[in-house]
């Protein structure tokens, strides 16, 4: 049955046609009269008045009707002074087609193809796309062709980051960024960022910066009302099954940023390389140094930054920057130790930084600190605290030497503050405490009572070897590492033996540690050190290590004095090093026998042997 079509949709049918008619023939004027290219001039002119650069066209003008109507510029050229800000081989602008008839520009699409971005910041805090600093007349509006566009692409992009204020270049190559959604709920300039939706992908081949690359970026983003989120973000950066997340709020007088990053394994001796190269170049210590063949990998790394606020930057960045955040990782590997359970949170404003508490599982016992670091003066100021409770001292050892010294448990504690410009200042400025102490302590192949024996018998060995015993916690690392304590297992044939209490406590004053209450007890004697050790200087200032009487009397002692890699010692001996087994501590011991009214040496907390 055939059904008559209604007059109301013969009309909308002959309509549609017409406009359909209509579009035909204005884009076939467009595309055959029209030579788009004479208004070249004004387009440059108009947009350099925009945007406060040079703006110029090298290459042709097109109008386009695929993928979408609009004008296809090449070799676009935008100058600032007698830099290139943006070079493009082709810029497509998708236009709406009845606004156009009307007269009016309105963008549907804007895609900029192969550019090459320069972005420059000088020592003053300004870049080079800023023009002149000038209050506005009145408030300034959109232009109405930007409200309607939809979408924003680049694709195959390159950019370059100069910084002059640290004197750092950042290169991003392979970029391909896909805006979409995109719209305007206002049209007022000055509150853009706040009124823009959006969503959108990122991708980047590498990001590059003199010490260290990141490749394959890939991140999903969307924002609305002055809220971004840039998640999840994938790379190659510093390890493997890297995720992050960043989100930006800027509703309020200040941005905020919370920035998360999360890693099933991190590479330290890459991110060590990055951060650190020219301190290496000075000679520091590099903790990952390929020499040692140690690598030190942290696995299942969680970085949470929340309420990140950036001043400018430049020179006063980390007197404007405020945070807090925590930081976890499962364990940090090295070729001879692991800590697991690394816990810290950490919180900083107005150039001072707090990261308390640390925690973590070190070498069998539990672990605690705290760093404070003050930024705001002339000279850095640093404030360190550690405690180590019941941690395994076998393990210890472990880390710094294959032979078995000593097993039991001991406590260790750190506390102090120094400040200055650089790391020898800091060294001369340190003070504060450290202690380390311990019950029971099993000597493998070690038996003090019989050594101490053989010193005050004969003249074949070193009472200065027993002092090992007090450097060779945290303290004394950088006086005890390599020391195989050969000669002592030698000179005891072997015997084991046992410290029945060990106690080193020290003051620092000035980059020294002075001896405050070092000694410890075995089952027949005990044994006790003064003098200081010059971390700045590198030197024993004026050691001694004697064994006692009840009275705290020494018996026999033997001083050491000198630079930590070739100590002097006052009589003739063979010397067998605290910091190394290539150099021997003594040839020959001089043997003290006290008679008559001594002067006590020790007043400290540990007693005789009954």
């Amino acid at each position: 049955m055939k059904r008559n079509m209604t007059p109301k949709k013969k009309r909308i049918l002959f309509v549609s046609g017409g406009v359909a008619a209509l579009l035909t023939v204005v884009i076939t004027a467009l595309l055959l009269f029209i030579n788009v290219n004479v208004y070249k001039p004004l387009i440059e002119a108009a947009a350099s008045d925009a945007i406060g650069m040079d703006f110029k066209i090298g290459g042709p003008m097109k109008i386009v009707l695929f993928p979408r109507f609009g004008v296809s510029l090449e070799k676009v050229l935008i100058k600032k002074g007698e830099m290139d800000f943006l070079s493009a081989e082709k810029v497509r602008i998708g236009l709406r087609l009845f606004p156009l008839i009307k007269r009016e520009v309105r963008i549907s699409e804007f895609t900029i193809i192969e550019p090459k971005i320069t972005i420059e910041r000088d020592k003053n805090g300004r870049f080079n796309f800023e023009g002149p600093i000038q209050k506005p007349a009145k408030e300034e509006k959109l232009p109405a062709a930007l409200l309607t566009m939809g979408s924003f692409v680049i694709s195959k992009g390159e950019l370059i980051f100069l910084d002059r204020i640290s004197n750092a270049r950042t290169e991003l190559n392979g970029i391909d960024l896909n805006i979409k959604a995109l719209s305007f709920s206002a049209e007022r300039s000055h509150r853009l960022l706040q009124d823009i939706s959006f969503s959108g992908t990122f991708q980047c081949k590498a990001i590059k910066t003199k010490d260290f690359e990141v490749g394959n970026i890939r991140f999903d983003m969307k924002g609305k009302d002055g809220i971004f989120d840039i998640s999840p973000i994938a790379m190659n950066f510093f390890g493997k099954g890297e995720r992050g997340s960043i989100r930006v709020d800027i509703t309020g007088k200040t941005p905020l940023f919370r920035v998360q990053y999360s890693a099933s394994k991190f590479d330290f001796e890459r991110f060590w390389k990055a951060v650190s190269k020219k301190q290496i170049a000075r000679g520091d210590a590099n903790p990952a140094d390929k020499k040692s063949g140690n690598k030190t990998e942290l696995t299942d790394v969680d970085l949470t930054i929340a309420s990140l606020s950036l001043g400018r930057g430049g020179k006063d960045l980390f007197n404007n920057i405020s945070f807090s955040g925590n930081f976890q990782c499962k364990a940090l590997k090295t070729k001879d130790f692991e800590a697991k359970n690394i816990r810290l949170d950490m919180k900083g404003k107005d150039g001072i930084f707090d990261i308390s508490p640390i925690t973590m599982n070190f070498f069998g016992g539990t672990e605690k600190g705290a760093i404070k670091a003050d930024l705001t003066g002339d000279s850095p100021f640093l404030k360190i605290q550690f405690a180590a409770t019941n941690f395994d001292f076998e393990k210890f050892v472990d880390a710094f030497s294959k032979k078995k010294i000593m097993k039991g448990q001991m406590d260790f504690s750190l506390n102090i503050v120094t400040n200055g410009k650089n790391l020898e200042e800091m060294k001369r400025r340190m003070n504060g405490e450290a202690s380390l102490k311990g019950e029971n302590l099993l000597l493998y192949g070690i038996d003090l009572d019989s050594l101490l024996s053989k010193i005050q018998e004969s003249q074949n060995f070193s009472l200065v070897d027993v002092g090992a015993f007090f450097l060779a916690g945290p303290l004394g690392t950088v006086l005890t590492k390599g020391y195989d304590f050969a000669g002592v297992y030698k000179e005891t044939r072997g015997g084991q033996g046992i410290i029945k209490k060990l106690v080193s406590e020290w003051r620092i004053k000035n980059g020294i540690a002075e001896a405050e209450d070092v000694a410890l007890s075995t089952q027949k004697n005990r044994v006790a050190m003064k003098g200081g050790l010059d971390f700045v200087n590198s030197r024993f200032d004026d050691v001694t290590v004697a064994a006692l009487d009840e009275k705290g009397c020494a018996k026999f002692s033997q001083k050491i004095h000198g630079p930590f890699r070739k100590p002097q010692i006052e009589k003739i001996s063979t010397l067998e090093t605290i910091v190394g087994p290539a150099v021997k501590l003594f040839e020959k011991a001089q043997k003290f026998v006290g008679w008559g009214k001594c002067k006590v040496f020790y007043k400290g907390s540990i007693k005789h042997p009954i």
